[in-house]
């Protein structure tokens, strides 16, 4: 599967903001929750405006991460179906990893398969070699058969 350059840039740029976006939610979220419990002083307190605008922000931006993470997933699996360049065993691999870890896969599976103009040669799937070629078998020479000698076949008959 051939992508342009443009299409690269756009995938890896959404790639990255899928495995960033995690954790700005993370430290967002914690730093609203200290500053807004911090600043009314009492920890039973209502949550102010302030909090509960961000806190809406926050899931409206989450939202667009699960249809980003899908959309990703999606893009991820078929490339991987159809690359037939890549190596089977990378592409099983960061294909089942897409839905284990896919912080981890994605962005791997991106700088291997899909960000270079050519897939590295370690990455590539090299033929299963016969034995022959891997242990050079040199084909004997047949010998020349040698000529039967005509053989009188005994009867078993004596003459009396």
């Amino acid at each position: 599967m051939k992508l342009s350059k443009t299409w690269k840039i756009i995938i890896g740029i959404l790639t990255a903001i899928f495995t960033l976006l995690p954790i700005l939610f993370f430290l967002l979220g914690m730093g609203i929750m200290i500053s807004t419990f911090s600043m009314s002083g009492n920890p039973r307190a209502e949550p102010t405006a302030g909090f509960m605008i961000m806190f809406f922000l926050i899931m409206i931006a989450q939202f667009a991460w699960i249809f980003l993470r899908l959309g990703l997933i999606s893009f991820y699996q078929v490339h991987a179906i159809l690359n037939d360049k890549g190596s089977k065993i990378y592409r099983i691999l960061l294909s089942v990893g897409n839905f284990i870890f896919p912080f981890i896969s994605l962005p791997i599976y991106y700088f291997i398969f899909i960000f270079p103009d050519e897939t590295p040669n370690w990455a590539l799937e090299e033929p299963v070699l016969a034995v022959e070629e891997i242990v050079e078998v040199k084909p004997k020479k047949a010998k020349p058969k040698a000529k039967k000698k005509a053989t009188k076949k005994k009867t078993g008959k004596s003459a009396e």
